[in-house]
């Protein structure tokens, strides 16, 4: 009995035991592994700042998804119509000169403060920043989005009076205060706050013409804002008047017209002018109070002696016929000067007049309907 017993003892299988080798070996490549771990980590981390510095460093935008609010709301200007295309931001950095870099950054001023010109075309180099210009255009859009027409229209036309933009930025606002204008100015209806137009309640006797004097505008502009194309259709109640008289700036090297209504900018338009030996003179002028015509005089060309009359179908005067007298500048005692449309659309642009401004027809008509005789002023301009 006790015989068994030990042999059973002798032959009872027991669980095999690890050595105390083994064990330090598994534990000293789990400690190597986990070092190696970490100092990859480290590594990594280490080369993700370096880049992220690197980045700052050089100017890279990280999140170059935003976009200029104003774009969004009126559309990129590109050819001035609307689009999808993008446009880089305005205000993006100091670039009258044409220049990338290495202007002087000069302190910033209060952007709502005005110039206080009264007909004084503005000429946008009172030394604010373009960081200032951005401001105010950013607070136009958001103002435009929550629905302030006036209010968005008053900064951005603040931004062309007293700010010094690119020649790229200030055109681009100005293609967007024009679309602008279709809203506030070329449309029945009349925004609160608006200190340019306003409702005019009609009574018995009126007519558009009567109505047009008081406010010294042509009758033209004063249907077209109201959408009536037969003057007699004037009616009892209210309609839509346009605060006057509308201006224009003549900027001759840039062979370009810009239309105020008193000083806020409405829109753009390209001209012919004087060529070599018969410039057209810089100065200020005025419609004259007599001679305005949607058609023009019989005109007899002196380089050839041949005489046009209105009806010819040749004749090169265009469609209207706005005459125009300088009373300050080097056209003072000049005569025979106006602005006129034209049988030659491709001389837009160029210098091809004997000294008159030449535009197309579509815009001259356009013009004549806005511009007030004995009223509105023309400011010529290198």
């Amino acid at each position: 009995m006790t015989l068994s017993r030990r042999r059973y003892k002798k032959y009872k299988k027991r669980p095999p035991r690890k050595s105390s080798r083994s064990r330090s070996r598994g534990g000293k490549k789990s400690s190597s592994s986990l070092r190696w771990i970490i100092f990859l980590l480290v590594i990594i981390l280490a080369g993700v700042f370096v880049i992220r510095q690197i980045g700052k460093d050089d100017g890279t935008v990280v999140n170059n998804d935003q976009k200029n609010p104003l774009e969004e709301l009126l559309g990129s200007p590109g050819d001035g119509t609307p689009s999808g295309s993008g446009t880089p931001p305005i205000g993006g950095g100091e670039n009258t000169g044409g220049s990338s870099g290495g202007e002087e950054v000069k302190p910033p001023v209060d952007p709502t403060v005005g110039s206080g010109n009264t007909h004084i075309p503005p000429t946008g180099k009172t030394g604010i920043t373009s960081n200032a210009a951005k401001i105010q255009i950013d607070s136009a859009a958001k103002d435009y989005e929550a629905g302030k027409v006036i209010s968005a229209r008053n900064k951005l036309n603040r931004v062309l009076v007293d700010m010094t933009l690119s020649k790229k930025d200030r055109a681009d606002v100005k293609k967007w205060m024009a679309k602008l204008a279709d809203e506030w100015l070329f449309s029945k209806e009349v925004y609160e706050g608006d200190t340019l137009t306003e409702h005019y309640k009609v009574v018995s006797g009126d007519l558009f013409s009567t109505i047009g004097n008081r406010y010294k505008v042509p009758y033209q502009i004063l249907m077209t804002v109201n959408g009536i194309t037969d003057a007699s259709r004037l009616r009892l109640g209210n309609i839509k008047a346009v605060k006057g008289p509308f201006r224009v700036e003549v900027q001759l090297s840039k062979y370009n017209m810009d239309l105020y209504l008193q000083d806020m900018y409405v829109k753009s338009y390209k001209v012919g002018i004087g060529k070599v030996g018969k410039e057209t003179p810089t100065g200020r002028w005025r419609l004259k109070r007599a001679g305005k015509s949607d058609q023009g005089p019989t005109w007899t060309d002196p380089d050839t002696g041949k005489t046009y009359i209105a009806s010819n179908p040749d004749y090169p005067l265009g469609a209207r016929w706005i005459p125009i007298t300088c009373y300050s500048g080097d056209g003072v005692g000049e005569t025979g000067y106006a602005l006129h449309g034209t049988n030659d659309p491709p001389s837009i642009g160029t210098k091809c007049s004997r000294g008159c401004i030449r535009m197309h027809d579509k815009d001259v008509i356009e013009v004549y309907n806005m511009l007030m005789a004995g009223k509105s002023l023309v400011d010529i301009v290198k």
